[in-house]
This record gives structure tokens, C-alpha cells and sequence, in this order.
């Protein structure tokens, strides 16, 4: 009886061994997770959310937590993270 129950909660949890773990881990991104671009935002939808707070356009510069910003916190509730393409804002030099 006990052995069942423990293979029930085994096969529940899904759990992650060794040997069967995908590279990064059981909660790693596979390559078939759908990739969607981000939110747009900002005045006339000019930019995207960089996070839930976070709008940012070539156009409109970066808003942090205003109006602008308001759409983006939609994100969080989405199972599956987005990208945004561009240039990043330094290079380190």
C-alpha cells in the first residue's frame, strides 16, 4: 500500500533524475517552447515591455511604472516568456 502511494506521488511530481533531466535542469526551456515577441506599449503601441514595468522603444525612450507601463504586468501571467529583438542599449565598452 505504501509503495503504491509513493510511485502515485513519483509519477505526479513528475520528478527529475539524473538520468532523465533535461540540460539546465527539469524547469529549463526546451527548444519546442513557443517563442512570442513581448507586449507592445507605450504611446501608439511605439515600443515593448522589457518587464512588468518596463516599456521601452527606439522612438520613445524607456518609461518605468507610468501609463505607458500599465500593459506590460500582463506578462507575468503568461506561461511562456517572450523576447524582444534590437540592439542592446551598451556594448561594454
Amino acid at each position: 500500500m505504501i509503495l503504491s502511494i509513493l510511485v502515485v506521488i513519483i509519477v505526479i511530481t513528475s520528478a527529475c533524475f539524473i538520468t532523465n533531466c533535461p540540460p539546465g535542469g527539469k524547469r529549463s526551456l526546451s527548444h519546442e517552447t513557443p517563442k512570442k515577441q513581448c507586449t507592445r506599449c507605450g504611446p501608439s503601441g511605439s515600443g515593448r515591455c522589457f518587464g512588468a514595468n518596463i516599456c521601452c522603444g527606439g522612438s520613445i525612450g524607456c518609461h518605468l511604472n507610468n501609463k505607458f507601463t500599465a500593459v506590460c504586468s500582463t506578462e507575468d501571467y503568461s506561461p511562456h516568456p517572450c523576447y524582444n529583438e534590437g540592439r542592446q542599449c551598451a556594448n561594454g565598452k
